[in-house]
């Protein structure tokens, strides 16, 4: 049953709860922002911009920025995980028969992209605040 819990958490759980759900949100949530900065544009084009909406659609370039740039970010960690799920079932099976499981010198490549990317990702954030 323990082996057949963590199969399950390897193989769907993990890729669900970290890649699936939290794009998933991103994506509804960012689009639903981006709709009702149309809908202001669009209501707003026989008045003149209040200041209040001249600066919700700035505050909104700038959450639109942050969001496709940590997306644009994770993409190597998306990828990762995919590809961890897809071969877990092999991995477990190398843990069960006593062997070490071998992975390709490309993932841990990518593994220290993926770490770099997340620095560049805290970084961008930085220069998008201050300068939008």
């Amino acid at each position: 049953l323990d082996s057949l819990l963590q199969e399950i958490y390897k193989q769907y759980l993990e890729l669900v709860f970290t890649v699936v759900l939290p794009l998933l949100g991103l994506v509804i949530f960012n689009t639903r922002v981006y709709l009702a900065i149309r809908e202001n544009r669009r209501s707003s084009l026989n008045t003149m911009l209040t200041a209040t909406s001249h600066a919700e659609v700035s505050l909104a370039k700038v959450v639109l920025s942050i969001v496709i740039t940590f997306v644009v970010c994770q993409i190597p960690r998306i990828f990762l995980a995919f590809y961890r799920s897809s071969i877990s079932e092999r991995t477990n099976m190398c843990w069960t028969v006593g062997m070490l499981p071998s992975h390709p010198s490309w993932m841990f490549t990518l593994t220290a992209i993926q770490h770099l990317f997340l620095i560049v990702n805290s970084s961008v954030n930085f220069f998008i605040y201050c300068f939008m």
